[in-house]
């Protein structure tokens, strides 16, 4: 059992951080002095005697903040007051700066003892003290805690303008750093919350330091750590720290030391496949082709299988893809060299190897509309699981035969058959939204030991496949996130469209959305009802002092952070697949936007052999047709359709360096034809109008800033900006660096009216950014400004008291415009209607609707029904009573079989109108009009939140009035559908809205 409360990866090289101890002085809670303004007591004499007359605390706390300015504080001041200090006054007594050594460093891990003794000291006051005394104590500490966390990130900043310090200064200041922030993470887990824990930041020298060691120790891609960069990626230093001490598992011959922020230097090419093991000189066996070509000719979907002879020959089989046949997509690197090959075949014991892996693919019960079931086939899940073709004697499990979709097989490969395999590519986003499973295929999480732990698809159902055990669960989720897989641009298109997302780890199977301890699926009698009682105490009385679940963990030989790492790499997972981001499908310009924007912060930290393939993955996670321009040849054109069908992009795109379409100030010269490497901040945009894109704020007083520069300003090297608006002494001053990209520096012959500057300067940036246009014509009393773009501009501000300013560079004076100007970009004569339009994802993301509709039209049919038959037979209860074996049984399955008939109806024509929505020639105003202004439509009420009222009501209704079929009814279609913790919630609620009746 480790010692330390932080976990740390199994089976790495990486050696652990440690922190050198340099404190000099101690930190004692009966010193002269608080936890704020302890920095100011270790100050020279001579300051503290000027400060002397100062008394109030607030001051000082504003003081030390100042004081940081002129004397920053050293390593050692910051381990003795932040580090030592903080655990002295967390654990209310003198803590020895040996308690916390191992021989003369500190271990970043921070030991056991310290957060048995955390715990048992405020477990203790909550007792001794009263509510408001102990609120006093938890407030004293979240001050302590926050006034750590502001001076680790002022002290930081500081240190990063100081040009004096040496490499191993800022090493020992990082490493005390990073300490301050584990031990405040300890603290917060412990007695606060996350909220007061500060995230890494790029800048932050603690976050420099990990990224540093995540390339020179564990052989990361430079251009991977871009996730760092991203605003929805909340890491924590525990967090990063883990995945700095992780090796990702690489090929052989994979080293990314020359990579860059930008590119990969390890292509993925495609490549011939290896054999299993070394030495084997097995037959390939080849895919037959002509089927092939006639399914994807045919705008149709090829699915193979794997087929045995009895003497054990194998045999691929295609058939083409229709709604009764479910298969698995596979999701795959090249670079693996496993399953990619150019030939349209695989060696043999590549084959043999796929096999046994669909096999190990469990199926499932499908739950689209699982409220519409009878209970029999509710209750036969529960009990089978599945409907397995055959059970492997080997493991228990069942054995099936899936269809499966690889692009080595089902794709022609052959240059001959060029615009097939362009044909086949372009329908790749139908494929993977289609797919039943998709399952992932990586080298490197295929050679990771995840143990084994059985588990089943369905709550309480029989074991159908083997899933990573608990205790690796955490370790599972980090070599996700690192493979080389999560760095590739086409799978995240892949994630984002599949339904179920499943990852070979070693001998199990990771499902994404079942990557949690397997105690969390157990429905039990026995935990169903300590938890049950564990939630109604707590309900009861919210400071109750009751273990945690960490505690649970803790018990079974785990670290005390280990749980929490554990939810904060999965989430770190989804997040980074866009999982929860795209369960509900884009309807408009907005969500367009939006999702472009999320896609493009991805796929910075994503690397793609081909980039003319950017286009088409962007437009599929953006939620538009992208079959429409499948067939596209120019990538320069699909992009130009991807703008102009987004209709809304951010103004940042302006601002960076990257490829461009044409040339400098033409006509859609913005656009970009790569991922550009900036952070969209979301307040201001470009929105297409019928005269171009218009520059716009979210904020109405938000306005953006332009310049005009004189016509006659020669602009071809680094000029000094000067931006004037007043007297001179006002005026802002940059140096304006040189750009490649820009034109000439002479204004174009078809541009006579000068030039026009867009800057960007954002106190979050150091740099100030900006954009330089030429103007193509002003209208309306020059009110409306056309623009075309020329180039990205970077500027270095000089303070207006530096006299320093370069004397060989020309001056260049920017005149500010009127606010009440418009300005916009000209736009070319691109139509992309046709492009922008509502389609879920998958089919799955129907099932909220339909479990509405098909209860509407269920109880619908069913009362007219009713009326029909009392019209011929009478009363119809008096009718079932008198007569319940040869009428009542009967008229029970029947309407018990209606649910299922109309489920599948219902199914089968969403299903085909969906696939309707991929063909090249689809037609929104065509013969499915109708279907999509039905099922498109969303009321003020998602449909979800519909059902789930519907079901509430029931539940409490049944258990109000003792009608248990009811109560039971809604439990088994709870938990296959929702999460457990809301029924257990309802369960909850409804026991002590029961018990209140009782005594009232």
């Amino acid at each position: 059992m480790s010692k330390y409360c932080f976990p740390y990866p199994r089976d790495t090289d990486v050696p652990p951080l440690k922190v050198p101890y340099v404190a000099v002085r101690r930190y004692s809670l009966t010193g002269p002095y608080t936890f704020e303004t302890y920095y100011i007591n270790t100050l020279p004499n001579e300051i503290q005697g000027i400060l002397a007359g100062v008394s109030s605390t607030a001051y000082h706390v504003q003081l030390w903040q100042v004081l940081f300015l002129v004397l920053p504080p050293s390593a050692a001041s910051v381990q003795e007051w932040l580090f030592f200090g903080l655990a002295s006054e967390a654990l209310g007594r003198d803590v020895g700066h040996d308690e916390f050594l191992e021989d003369t460093t500190i271990d970043l891990r921070i030991p056991q003892w310290f957060w048995h003794e955390l715990r048992s000291r405020w477990k203790r006051l909550r007792k001794e003290l009263s509510r408001g005394a102990y609120k006093q104590q938890v407030d004293h500490l979240r001050r302590c805690c926050n006034s750590a966390s502001d001076a680790i990130a002022l002290a930081d900043v500081i240190k990063q303008l100081d040009d004096n310090n040496t490499s191993e200064d800022d090493t020992n200041l990082a490493l005390v750093h990073l300490s301050v922030h584990m031990l405040l993470y300890v603290i917060a887990s412990g007695i606060l919350t996350e909220a007061t824990i500060t995230c890494t930041m790029p800048y932050l020298k603690s976050t420099q330091l990990l990224l540093k060691r995540m390339i020179n120790d564990g052989g990361w891609c430079q251009k991977r750590l871009n996730f760092i960069h991203s605003k929805s990626t909340r890491l924590f230093f525990p967090d990063l720290y883990f995945l700095s001490s992780l090796r990702p598992r690489r090929g052989t011959d994979e080293d990314h030391g020359l990579c860059n922020p930008t590119s990969c230097i390890v292509r993925t090419e495609l490549s011939e496949p290896l054999h299993r093991t070394p030495g084997c000189a097995c037959q390939d066996i080849q895919v037959p082709l002509d089927p092939v070509l006639k399914i994807v000719d045919g705008n149709g979907i090829p699915l193979c299988r794997i087929r045995r002879s009895p003497s054990g020959d194998f045999r691929l089989e295609i058939v083409p893809y229709s709604q009764n046949v479910k298969f698995v997509a596979i999701s795959h690197v090249w670079a693996d060299r496993q399953l990619g090959s150019t030939k349209n075949a695989l060696p043999t014991c590549q084959v043999e190897h796929l096999e046994s892996m669909l096999k190990s693919v469990p199926t499932e019960p499908s739950i689209m509309s699982s409220l519409t079931r009878d209970p029999f086939t509710i209750l036969r899940y529960f009990i089978r699981g599945d409907d397995p073709e055959a059970v492997n004697d080997a493991t228990g499990y069942p054995t099936n035969e899936w269809y499966f979709w690889l692009d080595t097989f089902c794709v022609p490969q052959h240059d001959e058959h060029i615009q097939l395999r362009n044909k086949a590519i372009g329908s790749m986003n139908l494929i993977y939204a289609a797919a039943n499973q998709t399952l992932v295929v990586d080298f490197g999480l295929q050679s990771l030991d995840s143990g084994r732990s059985p588990r089943s698809k369905v709550v309480g159902g029989r074991y159908t496949f083997d899933a990573p055990a608990d205790e690796r669960l955490l370790d599972v989720a980090a070599h996700i996130f690192a493979s080389n897989w999560m760095g590739r641009a086409w799978t995240l298109q892949e994630a984002v469209l599949s339904e179920s997302l499943a990852f070979r780890v070693g001998r199990s199977l990771a499902i994404l959305r079942m990557l949690r301890p397997s105690e969390d699926d157990q429905l039990s009698f026995s935990a169903f009802t300590e938890y049950l009682a564990r939630e109604v105490h707590r309900f009861m009385d919210p400071d109750s002092d009751l273990d945690s679940y960490d505690d649970a963990w803790e018990s079974k030989g785990k670290e005390p952070m280990w749980n929490r790492l554990r939810h904060h790499m999965l989430s770190l997972v989804t997040k980074s697949l866009l999982v929860d981001e795209h369960r509900q499908y884009a309807r408009g310009l907005v969500d367009r936007s939006g999702r472009f924007v999320d896609a493009h912060a991805r796929l910075q930290s994503r690397t793609t052999t081909m980039t003319k393939d950017l286009p088409l993955i962007l437009m599929n996670m953006a939620g538009m047709n992208g079959n429409l321009i499948a067939q596209t040849d120019s990538s320069e054109e699909k992009m130009k359709l991807l703008f102009y069908s987004l209709g809304n992009v951010p103004v940042e795109l302006l601002f960076c360096h990257c490829p461009r379409l044409g040339k400098s100030c033409d006509i859609d010269s913005w656009i970009p034809t790569e991922i550009s490497p900036v952070s969209f901040a979301g307040e201001h945009f470009l929105r297409l109008n019928s005269d171009g894109f218009h520059f716009s704020s979210k904020k109405k007083d938000a306005h953006l800033k332009f310049y005009f520069v004189s016509q006659s300003a020669s602009w071809d090297r680094d000029v000094v900006l000067h931006i004037s608006d007043g007297p001179e002494e006002d005026e802002e001053r940059y140096i304006v660096e040189a750009n490649s990209a820009c034109s000439t520096g002479k204004l174009p012959q078809n541009c006579h009216n000068g030039w026009c500057l867009l800057l960007n300067d954002d106190p979050a940036m150091t740099d100030v950014q900006g954009a330089r246009f030429v103007i193509t014509s002003r209208v309306r009393n020059h009110s409306r400004v056309s623009l075309n773009f020329d180039c990205h501009l970077r500027l270095l501000p000089l303070k207006k008291d530096d006299s320093q300013q370069p004397a060989d560079l020309p001056r260049v004076i920017a005149r500010p415009a009127d606010s009440s100007q418009l300005f916009f970009l000209s736009r070319s004569q691109v139509n992309p209607e046709s492009l922008s339009m509502a389609r879920p994802q998958n089919p799955s993301q129907y099932s909220d609707r339909l479990m509405v509709v098909a209860q509407f039209v269920y109880f619908g049919s069913g009362y007219i029904e009713r009326r029909v038959l009392e019209h011929f037979f009478g009363d119809m209860n008096e009718v079932i009573g008198n007569n319940w074996i040869t009428v009542g049984i009967p008229y029970f399955i029947y309407n018990m079989k209606k649910q299922v008939w109309l489920e599948e109806a219902l199914q089968a024509s969403v299903h085909r109108a969906w696939l309707a929505t991929y063909s090249t020639d689809w037609d929104p105003n065509g013969p499915w009009r109708w279907f999509w202004k039905v099922y498109n439509f969303e009321p003020w009420i998602s449909f979800k939140e519909i059902n789930k009222f519907f079901c509430r009501l029931m539940f409490c209704m049944s258990m109000s009035f003792g009608i248990w079929s009811g109560v039971a009814q809604v439990t088994l279609y709870w938990v296959v559908v929702y999460p457990v913790d809301e029924l257990v919630g309802m369960y909850v609620i409804s026991l002590v809205g029961l018990v209140l009746m009782r005594l009232f």
